[in-house]
């Protein structure tokens, strides 16, 4: 517990006894909710297998069109059942929604469906014919049913994975239509959005405007579950919805061209907000609507959308209200050719508070705030040397030999290569990047046992760009990065900082990016790499244009919350981050509680973007040891040997290569349970095994035992549960022992994820706040305690954008940025010992504050060190 003569924290403003509230409630046992329910017929079961059937398919109908569709575009859905490969089955409950179902519209989503994905040769044969007689409304209402369904037991658990999204969409239907009063004197009239698969309970308010630019507050109602027993909660996300404005002009000779999807909102007379994608078209190689989309939106509401590039050229015109259609696209997705909007991102905590105590009041009766956590421990700020007080010679002469021996230790080498590669004209760049290394680490040559060469190359024909995406043409760039610079030998850690043009994908060309080409080829060498592109702009920007700013005002955009983009902080970065990938850390201050002679493991799993012939997953490890400086990982599909962090993502590069020609182990949760085994076997006392439980990691194939459900089983299981074909042949899994090893297993999940609530603090004692930036709210910082789980979050940092956020309104004053940092959950799997509990998050939360790109001392990064170090090796991963 904390005691009353603790010291004030560094960068935390002062505390008091003040609470911190999460943005979560709980809901009533009892509520039953009457869910409409359409039944499939065997007889349309059986004409659909006729029709589009597909026995190569797990459940033979690939209907994941359709299911986006009916998710889309029918009211308050909320689940679509697969549909089996066995015929002469009836699917109960196929789709569950939370309103009547619209069956004239269902029956237009269904044979725009069966038109779209009907062979050619079966168009308006019998077998068309025949599913299109069982889809009509008629026929369709013979197979509905309404059902009143409890959507928790008596512990608060989930009874079923209807659960989650159903008591979300019930939630927001009770907020739907109401007026939220804020302090500030702005009403704000609160719509739900028709559902999407992605984000099923949005409410969206009016559409505000600050400045010409048009913006909403949306709220995000989520149900989730909290550990150990799996309590079902529902999580409230408030956040600020920017809209794009202005023209969006095509460059002279470029096609139109964007590199993801964008989620526009549409709206019509008498209608609610539709979401509708529009995006690049390979096939057509144009941008358009998605297609199945704009003809239900023709068949069912008579909408006819605009040409998409009017609608992108014309953009401000469709925006404003009073349209009979209006169409609005998110600033967020088109930031990358859209001008700088003028509303800022973030919510200040008092929006917050209002907002979530509004949606309490919406559902008094049915769900009651969560109980507020206590606060445990407070968190100093791990101090990283200040490099700005390292006023006198000799004091950073003794810093920069330290790190010179503390990068020796990470890569387990006296001897580091580092080059400096970039074109003719990047002469003033690439001795930038010397100079920066050099304070950082010394002179080049042997200094104290270490030797440290620097090379610098100007290969200007590598860092051309791509005539084509195609695999020979980045093949043929890799093999010229070999020819070109040749292979590095002796082991010797290499690593370099290549400087490149800005190669903008913003619209399609002939050419393409080379980086990724580069990247494996540079580590196919046996080289590590950091790009450093010296401006947005493309043009290199000199280190005596503009004063590096570390947050404060720009004097070009004169604003507290925008960083001007210098080349000489880009520099600073590039190199701080590649010494991050030589496997360097700071050593932890001399505090016997963070247990620096104990390593820190991390495991992470990554799904490649491309399925491999070996698999479609990556395994990583990682070690950290804080008191040695020694970093390394394990690739369990090479090896089941630690090696050394910078040689593991040349590993990995090599691993996943189209060029390599002997395949890897394929990767499951056989081998993530042997991996658990050896780390089990090989812990030291005080060990500490940190696990992130978000994607894959956590589902039956690999270590379910790391969910919520699997710890409301009791004892901690590990291994997998089911095949990795999904086949549904049960595997036993295993309790994992905790008595006959000395590692402690510690389970994490982000803020950012949805899963983990957001908070809101009460109002500061001394509110001296006025005007615009009133009233103020007390800072909170630390572990806190929950029931059965620890919070944590982070000491708030000095930027201004933390500062906005605790006080005003994002609404009065829009044009201000506000950022509040969010919180972290922990679970101690391997021990019901609160104090020790106490310990591990102590430590996970210090390594992330330890790292070497981090250029000033408030700053953490999101997950502790050992997951960060394993998540960036993604960077190694071949993407094509």
């Amino acid at each position: 517990m904390t005691n009353s003569n603790q010291p004030k924290v560094q960068g935390s403003g002062t505390q008091d006894t003040s609470s911190l509230h999460l943005m979560s409630l709980v809901p009533d046992s009892s509520f039953t909710a009457t869910y409409h329910l359409l039944d499939m017929s065997p007889e349309l079961h059986d004409a659909l297998i006729d029709l589009v059937g597909d026995a190569r398919m797990a459940h033979n109908i690939s209907n994941r069109a359709l299911d986006d569709q009916l998710l889309q575009y029918l009211d308050q859905p909320v689940r679509v059942k697969p549909v089996s490969r066995f015929r002469n089955d009836r699917i109960p409950g196929w789709l569950t929604a939370n309103a009547p179902i619209d069956l004239p519209r269902l029956c237009a989503i269904l044979t725009n469906w069966v038109a779209s994905v009907c062979p050619k040769s079966k168009f308006g044969d019998a077998d068309y014919s025949r599913v299109v007689n069982l889809i009509t409304p008629n026929e369709l209402a013979r197979h509905t049913r309404s059902e009143s369904i409890a959507l928790f037991d008596e512990d608060r658990r989930p009874a079923g994975n209807l659960t989650f999204t159903g008591f979300s969409l019930s939630m927001s239907d009770r907020i739907d239509g109401k007026t939220c009063h804020l302090s500030c004197g702005q009403d704000l009239n609160f719509e739900r959005i028709l559902s999407s698969d992605g984000s099923p309970c949005e409410l969206l308010s009016q559409i505000l405007w600050h400045d010409g630019f048009a913006y909403a507050i949306c709220l995000k109602l989520s149900t989730q579950t909290v550990p150990p027993r799996q309590e079902a909660r529902l999580n409230v996300k408030a956040s600020i919805r920017r809209f794009a404005q202005g023209t969006w002009t095509f460059g002279k000779g470029l096609e139109p061209y964007l590199q993801s999807d964008v989620n526009a909102l549409v709206r019509w007379p008498g209608s609610r907000w539709c979401r509708v994608p529009y995006g690049y078209d390979p096939k057509g190689k144009s941008i358009d609507w998605n297609r199945a989309s704009a003809r239900n939106l023709k068949d069912f509401a008579g909408v006819e959308l605009p040409d998409v590039i009017d609608y992108l050229q014309h953009m401000n015109d469709w925006t404003q209200p009073g349209r009979e259609l209006q169409i609005l696209s998110p600033q967020a997705v088109a930031a990358t050719w859209q001008t700088s909007h003028k509303v800022k991102a973030g919510l200040t905590i008092n929006d917050r508070a209002e907002l979530f105590e509004f949606v309490a009041s919406c559902l008094e009766g049915i769900a009651t705030p969560s109980p507020d956590p206590v606060c445990e421990r407070f968190m100093n700020l791990i101090k990283l040397p200040d490099e700005k007080k390292l006023k006198t010679d000799d004091g950073r002469a003794a810093w920069v030999l330290a790190n010179r021996h503390r990068l020796a230790a990470a890569t387990g080498s006296q001897r580091i290569e580092l080059e400096f590669i970039g074109t003719q004209a990047d002469s003033h760049e690439l001795d930038a990047a010397r100079r920066e290394v050099i304070a950082f680490l010394g002179p080049e040559g042997e200094v104290d046992g270490v030797s440290i060469g620097m090379t610098t190359r100007t290969p200007d024909q590598l860092l051309t760009m791509l005539p084509s995406s195609s695999i020979a043409d980045v093949r043929e760039r890799m093999n010229m990065v070999l020819k070109t610079l040749g292979t590095v030998h002796g082991g010797i850690p290499t690593a370099c900082i290549v400087i490149l043009p800005n190669y903008s994908l913003a619209h399609k060309t002939s050419s393409f990016d080379p980086k990724q080409a580069l990247r494996m080829g540079l580590a196919l060498s046996g080289r590590l790499s950091q790009f450093l592109v010296p401006s947005v702009s493309g043009k290199a920007r000199r280190e005596d244009d503009e004063p590096v700013v570390h947050g404060g005002k720009s004097s070009r955009g004169n604003k507290a919350d925008e960083q001007a983009d210098t080349f000489g902080y880009r520099v600073t970065g590039a190199v701080r981050d590649l010494m991050r990938q030589l496997g360097f850390i700071y050593q932890f201050k001399d505090a016997p509680a963070l247990k620096s002679s104990a390593p820190l493991y991390g495991i992470h799993l990554t799904a490649l973007q491309k399925t491999q012939n070996w698999g479609k997953e990556a395994l990583i490890a990682t070690r950290v040891n804080y008191k040695s400086g020694r970093t390394d990982a394990l690739l369990p599909q090479v090896s089941m040997d630690w090696i050394p962090y910078w040689k593991a993502q040349l590993e990995l590069a090599r691993m996943t290569s189209p060029m390599n020609a002997s395949a890897p182990s394929r990767a499951d949760g056989f081998m993530l349970k042997r991996l658990i085994d050896r780390l089990r076997y090989e812990a030291p006392q005080d060990a500490l095994l940190l696990v992130h439980s978000y994607g894959l990691i956590r589902t039956k194939p690999w270590w379910p035992g790391i969910s919520d459900g699997g710890l409301a089983k009791g004892a901690l299981r590990y291994g997998p549960t089911c095949t990795p074909d999904k086949r549904k042949v049960p595997i036993p899994d295993h309790v994992f022992n905790c008595d006959g090893t000395q590692l402690n297993i510690l389970r994490i999940r982000l803020g950012e994820g949805g899963e983990v609530p957001d908070y809101y603090t009460d109002l500061a004692s001394k509110n001296t706040g006025d005007g615009a930036r009133a009233p103020k709210r007390s800072q909170k910082q630390g572990i806190f305690k929950a029931d059965g789980y620890l919070l944590a979050l982070a000491p708030r940092p000095g930027d201004p954008q933390y500062l906005n956020a605790m006080c005003g309104s994002s609404v009065v004053r829009p044009n201000v940025l506000a950022h509040a940092k969010s919180l972290s959950e922990y679970v101690l799997l391997t021990s019901d010992d609160e104090d020790l509990a106490l310990e591990c998050v102590r430590r996970a939360e210090a390594s992330r504050g330890n790292m070497v790109q981090l250029l000033k001392s408030d700053m953490k990064v999101n997950l502790p060190a050992p997951l960060h170090l394993a998540e960036k090796m993604e960077e190694y991963l071949w993407g094509r």
